[in-house]
């Protein structure tokens, strides 16, 4: 689960850093259109058994939204975590994350870098994260039988003292996946652009009982915060939202949101107090986001 954590962090989580001039945009492509699929796997073995087994998830581009920033953003979605949602686009040789708090618009892939290359990205505060990315590898790499240009993106997140590299092919996205004290996983199947790359047989099987994300919830923004704190999320579709705050023990503190809403994103503003108006002592509490038959639940910490 580690592991699984590390990726949707990585998949999720904005990436920034200072741009330079690149005169080839052609280089970097990364597939986001719509119904293109990514199939990893990796090995584990049974302990005492001695038995290989393999296990995988998938990665899917299930439509495409406009962010507030006027900009048409595709939406993927991995089968290990149906509420979580990444927002990506390309911009020519760069591919960019949106997430609803001040670091809006970042860089996720920079393609225009070289081997040995060293990118500070800049701290998400409410985290407390300071990430450092560095090129490791860019060369041609052979992904099923097609010789294409990849780079390997060694990122190092300082909360979690953790690294993963990830390998990234000109025209097929990311294709391995390796951190550190976990599991390497490797890209086996893929349809992109309606070519079918790989063995990617288990796809339905593993997701065709699950129902599609419709949401981006995101972490509240300042976390920790004192009077008040925002909560920013996206609709895919038009639909009916909950959202209430609960306490340590499960209890309603108050309902924040209750009503239908278009698709696109939204923000609402909790100032700390019941829905008596009653001002709330600090501690932990949790905000919950339901809709589409889904809900989503994130900690957050108020500090008077």
């Amino acid at each position: 689960m580690k592991l699984i954590h590390v990726i949707v962090f990585l998949l999720i989580f904005p990436f920034a850093s200072g741009l330079r001039s690149q005169t080839d945009s052609s280089r970097g492509k990364f597939p986001l259109h719509v119904g293109n699929v990514w199939q990893y796997h990796t090995y584990d073995y049974v302990v005492g058994g001695g038995v290989k087994y393999t296990y995988g998830w998938t990665t899917k581009v299930i439509g495409d939204t406009v962010m507030p920033d006027g900009k048409k953003y595709s939406i993927l979605q991995s089968d290990f975590d149906t509420t979580s949602l990444g927002l990506l686009r390309q911009e020519g040789p760069y591919v960019r994350s949106y997430f609803p708090d001040p670091y809006q618009r970042t860089v996720r892939f920079d393609f225009t870098t070289s081997l040995n290359d060293t990118v500070f990205l800049y701290p998400r505060t409410n985290f407390g994260d300071s990430i450092i990315c560095r090129v490791t590898f860019n060369n041609y790499v052979n992904v099923f039988g097609n010789k294409k240009l990849a780079w390997d993106f060694y990122t190092y997140v300082s909360s979690t003292s953790s690294f993963m590299t990830q390998t990234v092919a000109d025209g097929f996205g990311i294709v391995s996946e390796k951190s550190e004290g976990g599991n390497d996983w490797f890209l086996t199947g893929a349809i992109i652009n309606g070519v079918k790359y790989g063995n990617i047989t288990s796809v339905k099987d593993q997701s065709k009982d699950r129902q599609p994300a419709t949401f981006v919830l995101s972490q509240n923004y300042p976390n920790p915060f004192n009077s008040s704190t925002l909560i920013s999320f996206c609709l895919t579709v038009p639909q009916k939202v909950e959202i209430g705050i609960y306490d340590m023990l499960g209890r309603r503190v108050t309902v924040l949101l209750n009503s239908n809403l278009p698709s696109g994103f939204h923000r609402v503003k909790w100032n700390g107090r019941s829905d008596h108006g009653q001002d709330q002592p600090s501690g932990v509490y949790f905000f919950r986001l339901v809709c589409g038959g889904m809900s989503k639940q994130v900690k957050m910490l108020m500090i008077k």
